[in-house]
């Protein structure tokens, strides 16, 4: 809690959705969870709500996890009425139940959950495709996510029993006075939030990078990630080296910049951190690869309102000649590791015309 405080009260990058007089944004549905302090007991009930005849009262947040080969449940044609009445917490997977219980304690209401929120069986994939073109604002607008960030799937739930210490300690001494050293094992981060599972796949880079505040509950610690502190429980006043700031550049904050301040300098700022981006986002995984595009159609929206650019294939078009100059990597001994699916995704001069690293 004292990170959510902190950040909301003194961190104005983190801020900017929600500020600038702009009204509160709300994707189609949410889970009204209920209140802080009820219980998430066997026999409770949530409830799904159509935000445009339902105005929330609040914000809401999101929900980063891996359904891994379980079948949660869904939110089908054929169950919006009944889940709108009630949806029973001894039904969803653990992650869920935890997720909401979370979402209680933080004081926050509404829950965003993609399997529970989008309809996941109608003709052509009709509300699919409508809301995953909302993805930008579903995560840079929620209050905060919530990541899973050391389970493999939906049954695996969210929280750890843990045994102290959480982390090793290593006491290096020093014969000084009035000196405080803090020192943290360098890979920690990478090893625990960077690198887990969930931070391999494909919808969760996007759903990161846009996400103003990102809590990690990981297998020995909490971790917790937003525009302007990279924290720990065993670092809570800031991790030293703030290790994502790499991943993250800081990205949705400058982009707020770069839309104010156009001009030439601003056009290498663009296109060299979308390389950046789609560096990275090559090295992430996919369940369906045909996803490729659509999976960061979010983070593209977010650059498209800062550099008034046409979005082709995954490129841009004022910068399409360089762009095109792309290259799949190869592993140790040169071989080439990318491959080209057997159905057409995209042009074969676009990155996203093949699978694997570029």
């Amino acid at each position: 809690m004292h990170w959510l405080e902190a950040c909301s009260k003194s961190h104005p990058d983190c801020c900017s959705s929600t500020m600038a007089g702009e009204p509160p944004w709300y994707p189609t549905r949410l889970l009204d969870v209920g209140e802080h302090g009820q219980k998430t007991g066997g026999g409770e009930k949530i409830r799904l709500v159509t935000t445009a005849s339902e105005r929330p009262r609040g914000g809401y947040t999101t929900l980063s996890h891996c359904w891994g080969t379980s079948q949660p449940l869904r939110l089908l044609t054929g169950t919006m009425a009944s889940f709108q009445q009630s949806i029973n917490l001894a039904a969803l997977p653990q992650t869920f139940r935890d997720a909401i219980e979370v979402t209680r304690r933080i004081g926050i209401r509404y829950l965003w959950i993609d399997s529970l929120c989008i309809i996941q069986d109608d003709d052509g994939n009709t509300d699919w495709l409508r809301e995953a073109a909302m993805m930008h604002k579903v995560y840079s607008r929620s209050f905060c996510t919530i990541s899973a960030t050391a389970s493999q799937d939906c049954n695996d739930g969210i929280f750890r029993t843990r045994t102290a210490p959480v982390v090793p300690e290593d006491p290096v001494p020093f014969d000084t006075q009035h000196i405080t050293c803090d020192v943290a094992e360098s890979q920690f981060w990478d090893d625990n939030v960077s690198n887990a599972h969930i931070n391999t796949r494909g919808w969760v880079f996007q759903e990161r990078l846009l996400s103003p505040r990102t809590i990690h509950f990981g297998e020995q610690q909490v971790f917790w990630e937003c525009r302007g502190l990279d924290a720990a429980e065993s670092f809570p006043a800031g991790w030293p080296r703030d290790p994502s700031y790499q991943f993250k550049d800081r990205l949705p904050n400058e982009l707020d910049a770069a839309r104010q301040h156009r001009g030439p300098e601003w056009e290498v700022f663009w296109y060299s951190r979308w390389g950046h981006v789609v560096y990275e986002y090559s090295r992430t995984d996919l369940t369906v690869p045909s996803d490729k595009l659509v999976a960061l159609g979010g983070v593209a929206n977010t650059f498209a309102a800062a550099n008034g650019d046409q979005y082709v294939a995954g490129m841009w078009r004022r910068h399409l000649a360089v762009e095109i100059l792309w290259l799949a990597s190869r592993d140790r001994s040169g071989a080439q590791v990318a491959v080209r699916p057997p159905q057409y995704r995209a042009p074969s001069w676009s990155w996203a015309s093949i699978d694997g690293e570029v």
